[in-house]
C-alpha cells in the first residue's frame, strides 16, 4: 500500500488531502509528506506514520470522516506556513540584493556588473530579432526555436531587472504562482518540519 491508496480513501471527505496524495497529473505532489503527517497526527499515529498504518486507522475509526477533515485543515495550515516562509525567503533575497546595490552606489561607483548584464540582454534580443527578421535564420528551424526561447528568457530577465530597480507588484498579484514556481524551496522547508 502506498500514498495513492490512502488518497482513494480520503478523497471524498478531504479532497485537498486526496489531491496532495494523488494529484490529477499523476505522480506525487510536494505535499505528500505533509499530508501523511497530518493524517498520522489526527489518528494518533505520530508524524512518521506509514500509509498502511493510516489506512488501517481510517478503516477502524468511526470518527474517520471528521478526523480526515481536521487533518485537511492542518494540512492547509502547514502548507500556508511553508508558503509564508518561502515568501519571506524570496523577499529577504530581494532585500539583500537591493542592499548590495545601494552599498555599491554609496561608494560613488556604478554597478558595472548589473549594467553590463542588462545591456548584454538588450543587445542579444536586438541581434536575435534582427537575425529572425532578416531571414538569416528560419524561425521554424531548431536554431530558430532555440533563439526564440533564448530571447524570451532574456526578455523575462529584463523584466526581472526592471522589477528589481523600480519595485515589483508581481508578488502581490501572483502570490500563489510565485510560490508555486519555486517549489524546490518549499520542499526544503517542508522537510525541515
Amino acid at each position: 500500500m502506498d500514498f495513492k491508496d490512502v488518497a482513494k480513501m480520503v478523497i471524498d471527505a478531504a479532497p485537498g488531502l486526496g489531491a496532495a496524495l494523488a494529484p490529477i497529473t499523476g505522480g506525487a505532489s510536494l505535499g505528500v509528506g505533509v499530508a501523511l503527517k497530518a493524517l498520522g497526527s489526527v489518528f494518533g499515529l505520530g508524524d512518521d506514520a506509514k500509509p498502511e498504518q493510516i489506512a488501517a486507522a481510517i478503516q477502524g475509526d468511526p470518527d474517520a470522516v471528521f478526523k480526515m477533515k481536521v487533518a485537511e485543515q492542518n494540512f492547509i495550515l502547514e502548507m500556508r506556513k511553508a508558503d509564508q516562509a518561502e515568501l519571506a525567503s524570496i523577499l529577504a533575497d530581494k532585500a539583500n540584493a537591493r542592499c548590495r546595490d545601494v552599498a555599491i552606489r554609496q561608494t560613488g561607483k556604478p554597478n558595472m556588473r548589473a549594467d553590463v548584464m542588462l545591456a548584454g540582454a538588450f543587445i542579444s534580443i536586438i541581434v536575435i530579432a534582427a537575425m529572425l527578421a532578416l531571414g538569416e535564420i528560419d524561425a521554424a528551424s531548431g536554431i530558430g526555436g532555440f533563439l526564440i526561447t533564448a530571447g524570451g528568457l532574456l526578455l523575462k530577465d529584463i523584466g526581472t531587472a526592471l522589477d528589481f530597480e523600480f519595485g515589483s507588484s508581481r508578488i502581490q498579484m501572483e502570490q500563489g504562482a510565485t510560490i508555486a514556481a519555486s517549489s524546490a524551496r518549499k520542499t526544503e522547508l517542508l522537510e525541515q518540519r
